[in-house]
């Protein structure tokens, strides 16, 4: 909701209607709604007829809003203003190693990002939470990108199985913060379950190399080691074939 207070004195002194023209504190408990002003506007005190207007933009902390139009005409005030779900601010980040749904073992894990910005500003830090934002780690930069930003990556070590929702949140240098980024939910599985024990199968069935192959790429390495050295040796003679002919030329 938006709530306003005047000044007749070119901002003085704040006044806001209630029962009367009274001095307001400055804050949004004391100012009145466009629709409030409206019904009493007439009787505004003229003052030095300087008008001036502050408007406090009130939200419970889920809402964006937002001022679109004021018009004070003939007495009357008009306002429009509109209240909207959140959306995401000027700075920006994202989990791009991971997607929704992926499994992992539990271990220590790197998690890698990117951040970005419109241009007003840039990157100061991304942060990232595990816990649904109660608490918050800042990440490690790793190189700038075009976009006022940079790509970043986070350690982090899960404290047991489960399903877990990441979030990143990041913070310009103007101190504007991004609206909390829910980012991709995993699950943290132990290394006994399943899906990693095929992966262990997996690798247990490939073959491993018979003794045969190993003998025989062992001989194909001797090999070409032998004929590296009879070329070094060739390459060898014929320099000092052509140092000796230098020097009996010398002569």
């Amino acid at each position: 909701e938006i709530k306003y207070i005047l000044s007749n004195d070119a901002g003085s002194t704040w006044l806001y209607y209630n029962n009367g023209w009274v001095v307001s504190d400055g804050t949004y408990s004391k100012a009145n709604t466009a629709a409030e002003l409206q019904s009493v506007i007439q009787s505004f005190p003229t003052g030095s007829q300087q008008l001036v207007f502050k408007a406090f933009l009130h939200s419970n902390g889920g809402q964006l809003v937002s001022l679109n139009h004021l018009a004070i005409i003939g007495g009357l005030v008009t306002a429009s203003s509109t209240t909207n779900a959140p959306t995401v601010s000027s700075p920006k980040s994202s989990i791009t190693s991971l997607l929704s749904g992926d499994s992992l073992s539990l271990a220590p894990v790197v998690i890698k990002g990117s951040s970005s910005e419109s241009g007003a500003s840039s990157i100061q830090k991304v942060e990232i939470s595990a816990d649904d934002g109660l608490h918050w780690s800042e990440v490690v930069p790793t190189i700038a990108n075009d976009h006022y930003g940079f790509d970043w990556q986070y350690q982090w070590t899960p404290l047991s199985t489960g399903s877990y929702r990441l979030s990143t949140r990041a913070t310009n240098w103007n101190g504007a913060v991004e609206f909390v980024n829910s980012g991709p939910t995993i699950n943290i599985v132990s290394a006994d379950r399943p899906e990693f024990q095929n992966q262990q199968q997996q690798s247990q069935a490939t073959p491993a190399p018979s003794i045969s192959s190993l003998v025989s790429s062992q001989s194909s390495l001797q090999a070409q080691i032998a004929t590296i050295e009879q070329q070094l040796i060739v390459l060898i003679q014929q320099l000092i074939q052509q140092l000796l002919v230098e020097l009996q030329a010398s002569r």
